[in-house]
């Protein structure tokens, strides 16, 4: 069965875009609080503490460029 304009593909793509931007938008400001690391001396409490934070951000980036890499096929992009 064909798809005509009218079947609703034309939101869905609109949907992907916004989520698409959204994406884009959280990447830059997760890879912006990154930062090097410092050699500032620390407690080991610290120095466990931001490893942990580190770990969690570089996860939550990569799972956002897996759904970014997602959309960009679905959309035609790349």
């Amino acid at each position: 069965m064909a798809r005509s304009e009218g079947d609703g593909m034309g939101a869905g793509d609109d949907e992907a875009r916004e989520r698409l931007k959204e994406i884009e938008e959280t990447l830059d400001v997760l890879r912006g609080e990154i930062g090097p690391p410092t050699d500032d001396p620390k407690d080991y409490g610290d120095a466990a503490a931001e490893m942990l934070a580190r770990e969690e951000q570089g996860a939550l980036i990569e799972s956002l460029e897996r759904e970014q890499a997602q959309l960009r096929r679905q959309l035609g992009l790349d």
